[in-house]
Parts: structure tokens; sequence; C-alpha cells
């Protein structure tokens, strides 16, 4: 594998418009530094290799000095140069590019619980300081025995039998080694743990989940590869956590065959956060929802678990809410009956599971698709596409629910114009209110689509009526993502066909709480060239918000995910867009937002194609505070 990695940290962002200053920045985001180290990696640099200056284990969200010398966790593993050591045989000692002089390499485990578990492992490169530096070598990856775990070169390793086996990493054309033992033991278990839902979330028989991943290295400071390793000091314990993931993006899913797609995210008040995916032949039977909740520094809060307990056909399209003190619930549709129907599943803040899954929608001819639910410190509402409900075509309906699982009343529409099809539908909510948005087709000139929106009280009882949010009309204006901060202010943003003069791209409107427009139409992509579309929104402030969307092509290869903070309504013009993922190879699509309150904590989800060794996975990253 080479490491080909550019001098020029940020050389892919090019702002369209100036930086701000940190004083402006920090006043603007409230201790959310909108340029993160991932938005910082260079566009060659892979994503198992840490960026230059930052420890090999950051603990995620959290900005590692650049000055300082990298400590060597006990998880890692550290080769450097011995000028009185014998060097390999056949292997001369060289003078490597960038005044490197080590390696260190750690890895997601150490320990597999069961065959076809996969791990990670990733390598950074050190000068003589043990600071981590910029250089372009090659790493051959090795495995001692590859019967019992096996290595790909580009360090994903697997296994595959019961035993031990030591992984090595050696930079090519050199005598700098490696190593990190791992082991599996495929013992089952003999306790009650369930094996389909960490925290008894999800019944019957399902797939054992992965343990949390651990982010392990471990230290070898001799070129000798008979040398003892453990005679190193650097490879004494740290006091760094062993848990902690070991670059600036993390992988949620555990179960990484098949595809895992459709990210959502929730937060609590502390900054715990729930993720939430599809997972394909998981469950057994098509598509299947499984989730995994995490604590507010990125530390996976027991096992994924599975959330549909019914596996019958296809259980796609999860969306999460969260309340302020942690419970949560879980939205998905399923076709288990025949006919498309939306389900959802209570959740205690401990992660229980409360009562079994339920259906949400009362109306069941035809399709009930596309759920979407929010919630505040108590009350719940779902929204959904209802196919041939309200009397032509499609229909937005919501129902509105107090925890756990009690609902206020029945299911109502929110639509006041029928005509045509109105659907995919987004609702959020606060203790002051709700607001579900969607799109219309046909409502204005016989043929555009439009983006409406309705607010709502905590009970579902209609605040007024409907209304349009976008100011440019006769094209494609669809698919809106809804936030709404304590206040009762909210956001709505969408994406447009040929507004920005190039495919689609992103627009807002904001609101404030009294439902008056706060701001006329926001252009909120800088980078216009091919589609920007699957907007996300959140708000960490009664006039301030952070949008997210996938763009094509703009990180050089297929899809990227893009944020953009704005200030004042959008009045300020935002600051400028970044690229929030460090992988640039694949596609990085599907992108999820949840801001804490106050602006203190941020997380942004997505999936990305290929990077967890089989099809997409589930990644996320923090917003640094």
């Amino acid at each position: 594998m080479v490491y080909s990695i550019s001098s020029h940290l940020c050389c892919k962002r090019k702002p369209v418009m100036s930086t701000p200053s940190s004083h402006q920045l920090a006043a603007l985001l409230m201790s959310i530094s909108l340029c993160t180290l991932a938005a910082c990696q260079p566009a060659n640099l892979p994503a198992n290799v840490n960026t230059p200056g930052a420890s090999a284990s950051p603990q995620p969200g959290k900005s590692p000095s650049a000055n300082a010398v990298s400590p060597t966790p006990s998880n890692s593993a550290q080769a450097t140069s011995n000028p009185s050591a014998s060097p390999r045989p056949n292997t001369p000692a060289v003078s490597l590019p960038g005044g490197v002089t080590g390696i260190r390499i750690s890895a997601e485990r150490t320990s597999f619980s069961a065959v076809g578990q996969q791990a990670r492992l990733s390598a950074v490169l050190l000068d003589a300081k043990g600071q981590p530096v910029i250089a372009s070598v090659t790493i051959e990856w090795a495995s001692s025995n590859p019967d019992v775990v096996s290595i790909n070169s580009q360090g994903l390793s697997q296994a595959l039998a019961n035993g031990n086996s030591e992984i090595s990493a050696r930079i090519s054309g050199s005598n700098l080694i490696a190593r990190l033992e791992l082991s599996v033991d495929n013992t089952p278990r003999t306790d009650n743990t369930s094996t389909t839902g960490g925290g008894g979330g999800g019944g019957g028989v399902g797939v054992t989940p992965t343990p949390e991943p651990t982010t392990v290295s471990s230290t070898d400071s001799n070129v000798d590869p008979s040398a003892d390793p453990s005679s190193d000091p650097s490879t004494e314990p740290s006091s760094e956590p062993s848990t902690l993931p070991a670059a600036n993006e993390y992988r949620a899913n555990s179960y990484t065959l098949g595809g895992q797609t459709h990210p959502a995210l929730a937060t609590d008040a502390n900054g715990n956060f729930v993720m939430v995916w599809q997972s394909y032949g998981q469950d057994g039977d098509g598509e299947g929802v499984y989730a995994q909740r995490f604590n507010s520094s990125g530390h996976a809060l027991g096992d994924e678990f599975r959330v549909n307990q019914s596996t019958t056909g296809d259980q796609k399209f999860p969306d999460v809410a969260m309340s302020t003190n942690g419970s949560f619930v879980i939205t998905w549709q399923s076709g288990q009956s025949g006919d498309v129907d939306v389900y959802g599943r209570f959740y205690s803040n401990d992660g229980e599971a409360i009562g079994n899954e339920m259906r949400i929608n009362t109306s069941t001819g035809g399709d009930q698709s596309e759920p979407k639910v929010a919630s505040n410190s108590l009350n719940y509402i779902f929204t959904w596409t209802s196919e041939d409900s309200d009397g032509s075509q499609e229909g937005v309906y919501a129902k509105a629910y107090e925890h756990p699982g009690i609902p206020f009343g029945d299911e109502f529409l929110v639509n006041e114009t029928t005509s045509g099809a109105q659907f995919a539908p987004d609702v959020a909510m606060s203790d002051t209110g709700a607001v579900i948005g969607w799109t219309s087709h046909g409502q204005g000139d016989g043929y555009s689509f439009d983006v409406f929106a309705r607010r709502y009280n905590l009970v579902g009882t209609a605040n007024g009526s409907e209304f349009r949010v976008n100011t440019t009309t006769g094209s494609q204006e669809w698919i809106p993502s809804v936030a709404m901060h304590d206040s009762g202010s909210f956001v709505l943003a969408w994406h447009s066909n040929g507004q920005d003069g190039d495919g689609d791209g992103i627009y807002a409107r904001a609101y404030a709480s009294n439902g008056e427009a706060a701001s006329g139409e926001l252009a909120v992509n800088q980078t216009v060239v091919g589609h920007q579309s699957q907007a996300a929104v959140d708000m960490f402030s009664e006039d301030k918000f952070i949008i997210t969307w996938m763009s094509q092509g703009q990180d050089g290869d297929d899809a990227g995910i893009y944020a953009r903070a704005f200030n004042d309504y959008g009045a300020a013009g935002g600051f400028n867009e970044y690229q929030v993922h460090t992988t640039t190879a694949g596609a990085q699509n599907y992108p999820a937002i949840s801001l804490g309150s106050g602006g203190i904590f941020g997380v942004i989800g997505w999936a990305s194609a290929n990077l967890d060794g089989d099809s997409f996975g589930i990644y996320f990253s923090f917003l640094e505070d």
C-alpha cells in the first residue's frame, strides 16, 4: 500500500469567501469549530492514516496538539530507527523521505469473538521525536498465521479460525517494522446475553453482534525482527483509554457484511447519541434496522442491536429521535404484512426496549412509507407519506405520542391541498411546538415540485395553515429537511434542480418563532459544479444552524459530504463550506446531522462505500468543541 501524503494541509478546501478570524468563528459557533481535522485531510491520504500533527489515537471531538509528541498508547506498535541494530537480511537500511525514522500501527481490536469479524489496522509515520510526519512510502502488511487472521494490502484483517497471529507492518525498502498480535476465540457464549439486541433492542434469533470496537496499538522499537518488543519502554501502557477510535472519522457499524446505508442521528442534552441505519442481509431476510448508542466521546455503549422484531421482507429507511433525558424512539417502514407500513419502537435512556415494535399508521390501504420522527423533552411526533389516503395520489400524515408510546389521538392529515402528490415529509420539534415540511407536486403551476410546511402544537393540533417555503418556483424544489430550536425558530433546507446553474443545489430558509420568515432563500453550497443534494439541517441556537449535504464529484472521487454554518438566520451569508469526511475514495452519501443544545456538541454521519471492507458502512465525525 502506497502512502502518498501531501504536505499541503487543507489543499482541497478552496473557499469562495474569506476565512473568518478565530474570534468570529468562536462567536458564531459557540465553541464549535468548523475547521475539523478531518476536513483538512489531504486528498490522497488513505483513511487509515492519521493526519500529520495528530496523535495516533486522538480523542473523538478533541483537537490534538500539533506540537505535542504523540504518546505511544498501549494499543499501538511503533518501530524506530536503531543504527546499532543489524538490519534485516536482504533489507538494506535506507534513508527514508520526510525524516521518517519510525512507524506506528494500531487496530480497532486485538481480539475477535467470532470467525468472520474484521478489524482495520492503520499506520502513521514518525520522526526521531515520535512526531507524525508527512512522507510517501509503501507499507507492507503481513500475518504470521494467515489461516487464523488474514490481512490485505489495505490493512483490513479478518478472523478465520481460533488462535493467534502476529500482524506486521514494514516500510518497504527499510528495516522499520512494527508488530501487533491479534487473537481469535470463537468459543460459544454461555451467558444469557442477547445476541440480537444490545440493551434489549430486538428479540429472537439473529446474528451475533461484533463487540464494541476498540482502537488497539502496540510498539516495537527494534529493527531486528527477533528482538523482544516488550523490552522497549515505548511499549509501556499509556493512560489513554483503549477504546478511542484511531482516526478522525469513526465507523459505527460492527457488522460489515453486505451494505449498511441510510443513517440517522439523534443526541440528548449530555451529548450522548444514537445512530441508526439499515443493513442488508444481517437479519436473514433483506434489509433490517440496526442501531448503536454512543457517549459524548464516541465510545460505544454496548453492542449494536437489531431494532425490528419482524424480519420478513424489508425493514428500511429508519429515523431516530431522542429526548433531552436520553430516551429515544426509532421508526422505519416495513413490508412485513404485504403493503408497506410505518413502525416504531421506544427505548429508555439506558437502551432498554420499552415493549415491542408497534405499527404507527392506522390506515393500511396502500403503502405508508418515508417515516420521520421528532421529539422534545417528553413528546414525539411521527410523520410519513400515505398512498391514496387523502383522495389524490399521496398525502402526508402524522401522529403525536407521549413517551413511552401513548398516542394523543389518531393519525391526522397534514397537507391541506390534496390535489397532486404530497410526499417526503420531515418533522422537527421543541417544547414550544413542531413543524412538518414536505414536497408537493403540481400544487403551484401544475407540474413543478415545491416545499411546503405547517406548524403544530405538541399534541398535533395545527397552528395555522400550510405555507410554501421556496420562493423560486417552476422547477423541482423538493425533499426538505427540517430543524427547530428550543425557542421555536426553525429552518428548512432542500435541493433545487437547475437553480444554481449546474444540476441540483442546496437552498434553505429560516423562520422566527412566530412562524414569520426570517430570511429569503439562502444559497447554501458554494461549489455549484455537479449535483448537490440530500440536505440535512440542525440548529444550535435561535438563529444559528448548520446544513450538510452530498456533493457529486467535488472531493475528486464520486460523492462527498460537505457542511456549512449560518449565523443570524443566514443574514451574514454564512461561513465557508467544508468537507466533513477524511476518506475520499468511493462514494460518501446519505448525510445526517445532530447538534447538542447550546451548540456545545455536534456529530455528522454518513454512509461510505467500501471503507469497511464490504459495500457501504456507517461513519461519523465530530464537530470539535
